[in-house]
């Protein structure tokens, strides 16, 4: 949970749901907060009716929204697609109960597996979520440093992982069948992706 007894950085009220900032996706540039990476939050609107903290899913974008971290830079991550994107047109559903974190990985490449651990250790620090509710997704660049991720941590931290036109061999090379029975995997690669 958080240090303060807020939400994480946003400081709203009841947890990591709701408050004055509930449902409103905010940019958190690098220096803002302890984090590594500059970042855009997401806190849902309501908190799940039984009570319960919320999940956690951190989203890392493609190669071309790599950035600094700046506000100017993250700009990028919510203008062209993924969580983020959604979240900024108006297209995700007040019903999902996600905390989503979206952070900028930069200035260039992939996100790598420590980078990814060290973001998520943040974020389990800073933000009061269900530790076993934890869901990485990665699109393209953000999928091949997810992969990174699972073969070096698997489901050290994270419940399940979908990760969109990103090679996952890594992680099934260095984890086998055991990957699938640490975590949940949804992988999407089509024949024209590269």
């Amino acid at each position: 949970g958080s240090a303060t007894g807020g939400s994480g950085p946003s400081g709203g009220a009841g947890g990591s749901c709701g408050g004055t900032l509930g449902g409103k996706q905010t940019a958190r540039p690098l220096g803002t907060t302890a984090a590594a990476n500059g970042y855009w939050e997401y806190i849902p609107p309501n908190c799940p009716t039984d009570a319960s903290k919320p999940p956690l899913m951190v989203f890392w974008h493609g190669v071309s929204e790599d950035g600094s971290g700046s506000a100017t830079d993250l700009a990028k991550v919510a203008a062209y697609s993924g969580p983020p994107a959604l979240i900024r047109q108006g297209q995700w559903p007040a019903s999902r109960p996600f905390v989503v974190l979206s952070p900028q990985h930069g200035p260039s490449g992939c996100p790598t597996a420590t980078e990814i651990h060290d973001f998520i250790t943040y974020a389990l620090g800073a933000y009061d979520v269900d530790p076993k509710r934890v869901y990485l997704t990665g699109l393209s660049c953000g999928a091949m440093g997810s992969n990174s991720y699972l073969s070096q941590f698997a489901g050290q931290q994270v419940a399940a992982a979908a990760l969109i036109a990103g090679d996952i061999t890594g992680a099934y090379n260095s984890q086998g069948c055991a990957l699938v029975n640490a975590i949940g995997l949804w992988v999407f690669h089509g024949d024209a992706d590269e």
